[in-house]
């Protein structure tokens, strides 16, 4: 019985991340196909609030755009804490931290896009936050992709 255990534990400890990954966009896959759209974690009027913030621009939007972008941020937000929780894994610990986030994001060329948002060190956290402190501030935008 005890060896079942440790061959169990190895197999844990073998696993790549990107067999982690592989595995969780399959869940998400399956998920998707089967779900109803409109079930999501995240308030759809809070959503369909954040799409119309878009600077006085008066638009409409279909019924499904909140849903599916309800469903999208869910995946997104899943995503990050699977990669952060890695960090976590490989530390021994079992609380994540905003460095665990930070190596998270920099670690993935697709999360390029909240390195400014999520900075890796304490130093340039308390910078940010002094920086957006200041009535009127605006941070830098990302340089657009050639």
């Amino acid at each position: 019985m005890a060896e079942i255990g440790e061959e169990v534990i190895k197999e844990d400890e073998e696993r790549t991340e990107g067999d982690d990954i592989a595995a969780f966009w399959q869940d998400v896959r399956e998920d998707v196909l089967t779900r109803d759209l409109k079930q999501s974690a995240l308030p759809l009027t809070r959503v369909k609030r954040i799409i119309k913030m878009d600077g006085g621009q008066k638009f409409s939007i279909s019924a499904d755009t909140p849903a599916l972008l309800g469903v999208a941020c869910e995946i997104f937000i899943m995503e990050l804490a699977m990669r952060a929780w890695r960090n976590v894994e490989r530390t021994k610990r079992r609380v994540v931290t905003h460095e665990d986030i930070a190596k998270a994001v920099s670690a993935t060329d697709m999360y390029d896009f909240l390195i400014d948002i999520v900075p890796p060190d304490e130093s340039e956290r308390e910078t940010l936050h002094a920086l957006t402190s200041i009535p009127g501030y605006q941070p830098p935008s990302a340089a657009p992709y050639a």
